[in-house]
């Protein structure tokens, strides 16, 4: 999930596999990623390599127009009949402040992160994008 500030943050947690809004309807297996892949079942020996992460800068609207993609959010859709993003969007956008045509600088955790799992035996690359 991605990081701004912690008030925005608080906001977005709702959104997560446990959250209150969509947690009910992420894939199971996107627990695996909320724990960083270190959960899910891998019958070799790893290689540690350290963490890659990504830094982006995106306004209010790239944040929105990303999280309109997931899947958690279509499958809310199609069942509820309306937009689970417009639950958080009015208090999001107002704790972004005037700015929010601007871009800001954000962490992205997990989607923003390659977690290899590596072994010399079989390679398993896994690349979080849900």
């Amino acid at each position: 999930m991605h990081r701004i500030n912690p008030k925005i943050d608080m906001i977005s947690e709702k959104l997560t596999v446990d959250g209150e809004i969509l947690g009910n309807y992420w894939p199971k297996e996107t627990i695996y990623v909320k724990e960083d892949y270190k959960t899910i079942p891998f019958p070799f020996k790893e290689i540690t390599i350290p963490k890659l992460e990504m830094k982006v800068n995106w306004s209010f609207d790239d944040l929105f127009t990303y999280m309109e993609t997931w899947s958690s959010v279509k499958k809310f859709q199609m069942e509820k009949k309306y937009d689970p993003l417009s639950i958080v969007r009015e208090e999001m956008k107002s704790l972004w402040g005037k700015r929010y045509k601007e871009g800001c600088e954000m962490e992205y955790k997990p989607q923003g992160r390659v977690y290899p799992k590596i072994s010399l035996a079989a390679p398993l690359f896994v690349l979080s994008r849900l």
